[in-house]
C-alpha cells in the first residue's frame, strides 16, 4: 500500500504542481490576487505531497498527517476563491492520507511479527 501511495502521490503531485503553477503565473500576470493566493496554496500542497511521499515508506504516520494537512489547506483555499480544482486535490489528499494510514497499519503488523520472530529466535538460541 505504501508503494502505491508513493507512486500515485508523486504522479498526481506533479500534475497538481504544474496546474497550480500555471494558474499562479496566469493570475499574477492578470493581477488577480485572490486566485494567485489560492494557487500559491496549491503549490504549498504539492510541496507537502512531495514530503509526504518521501516519508511514506519509512514513516507512514507522518505521511498521513501531511496529506491531511494538505487536504485541509486545499479545502480552505477552494472555498475562498475561484480556484475550485483545489476541492478535487483536497479529496485526493484525504484519499492518500487514508491509503497511508492503511500502509501504517500494515507496517505496524509486519514490525510486530518480525519482533515476535526475533524474540523466538533469541529464546531458541539462548537455550542451547
Amino acid at each position: 500500500m505504501r508503494v502505491a501511495v508513493l507512486i500515485i502521490g508523486l504522479l498526481l503531485g506533479l500534475a497538481m504542481f504544474l496546474q497550480t503553477l500555471i494558474v499562479f503565473a496566469g493570475s499574477s500576470a492578470t493581477e488577480q490576487e485572490d486566485l494567485a493566493g489560492s494557487a500559491a496554496i496549491g503549490v504549498l500542497m504539492a510541496v507537502l505531497w512531495l514530503i509526504a511521499c518521501a516519508l511514506v515508506i519509512g514513516f507512514p504516520m507522518v505521511s498521513v498527517v501531511l496529506f491531511a494537512i494538505a487536504g485541509i489547506f486545499g479545502l480552505l483555499a477552494a472555498s475562498t476563491s475561484e480556484f475550485t480544482d483545489l476541492y478535487m486535490w483536497a479529496v485526493v489528499s484525504f484519499a492518500l492520507a487514508l491509503m497511508s494510514w492503511f500502509g501504517w497499519r500494515g507496517k505496524r503488523k509486519a514490525d510486530r511479527k518480525q519482533a515476535e520472530r526475533d524474540a523466538r529466535m533469541d529464546a531458541l538460541l539462548s537455550h542451547r
